[in-house]
Parts: C-alpha cells; structure tokens; sequence
C-alpha cells in the first residue's frame, strides 16, 4: 500500500476548506493508501486551526480522534535539519522517514523545492492524484 505523510497544510485544508486535499485524505479514510501523521503534525494542525481559524477545542479534540483512527501514527527518532529556511518543515521530514513513507504530500514551497528526500517523493496534492490516477496498479504498490 502507499504509505504518506500529508503537511499540516494538506491537513488544515481538508478540513477546513475541503477542496483537492480532501481527497488525499478521503482516501487514506477509505484505506486506500496510508497516512502516517506525528505529534508535530498534529500539534501544528490543532494551533493553526484554533489560532488562524477559530476552532473551538471541543471541534479539535474530534478531529484529533478522527485523525487517530485512520493514521499510522510515528514518533521519529532522528532530528533533521534539511530545511534551513524553515525548521519545521524538518518534522515533515523526520516523520516520513520514521514512517518509511513513499511520499510527502504538501503545498509547501520549502519542502516542494527538494522534490525529494532520500526515497521519498515530494508532490503537491494534486499531482499526487494524477500520480495514482496515471499508474495503473500505483495503490497496490508492495510494502518490501
């Protein structure tokens, strides 16, 4: 199966706006592909809904309930420090390579400029459906 982690920005905007990232994640509810998430992740997805959007902690404690019932959650044991522009996006990162993901699904202009991290792939939400969509058998990809 195709293991991801999705940014908290992927992650804000599913829930917050639905849209294209919406779909990235319906489909790791759905089983169809993996997400792997961190407590950074989530802590950075749970501060930017209460402070930029106004979500009430009753709304974000749900959604952090949600989130743990279709997330493989990693906690990395390694500190990364690829991304010199902005550090956090280093949790990204670590929880990737924590989480052996196949991608690292994002909108984030630092983390798209690798392309890649080791094996990992970097794509914006929607190229990441064209992906899937273009490679036939791409979500039965074999875990090794």
């Amino acid at each position: 199966m195709v293991r991801i982690v999705a940014d908290s920005n992927v992650l804000i905007s599913a829930y917050h706006f639905r849209g294209t990232p919406a779909r990235v994640i319906d489909m790791a509810v759905n089983g169809e592909i993996e997400l792997t998430i961190s407590d950074a992740i989530l802590e950075e997805v749970r501060r930017n809904l209460r402070d930029k959007f106004d979500w009430p902690e009753k709304q974000l404690a749900e959604l952090e309930s949600i989130i743990a019932g279709y997330a493989n959650k990693v906690s990395p044991s390694k500190c990364l420090d690829v991304v010199k522009a902005d550090p956090t996006d280093n949790r990204i990162l670590e929880c990737a390579q924590a989480g052996e993901a196949d991608y690292i699904v994002t909108g984030d202009n630092h983390l798209l400029r690798l392309r890649q991290f080791g094996n990992i792939r970097i794509l914006k939400p929607g190229d990441f459906l064209r992906m899937l969509e273009g490679q036939p058998g791409a979500l039965d990809k074999q875990d090794e």
